[in-house]
């Protein structure tokens, strides 16, 4: 069996179940998240609402808006060449 689908279907499976109890964790106010990360990684308000919602990390710095900004510039690229690198 190929190596490639079996690493493919345990990485889903890895995210799948992490997501499964952190969400519920953010939601009961058990794991403060920072917004930003979520936006970023996630670039999905599934996990950044509940996030903002439970008022999670929300201290926003200039560093933090120089990621961001740099995160979501590369995602424009990464469409177009199809290539994460």
């Amino acid at each position: 069996m190929p190596l490639k689908p079996v690493l493919c279907a345990m990485a889903i499976a890895l995210t799948i179940g992490t997501l499964l109890t952190y969400i519920p964790a953010i939601v009961k106010g058990a794991v403060q998240p920072h917004l930003f990360s979520w936006v970023i990684c996630g670039c999905t308000i599934f996990v950044a609402f509940p996030a903002y919602r439970r008022q999670g990390d929300l201290t926003i710095t200039h560093s933090d808006w120089v990621f961001f900004v740099a995160a979501l510039s590369a995602l424009p690229t990464w469409y177009l060449t199809a290539d994460a690198l």
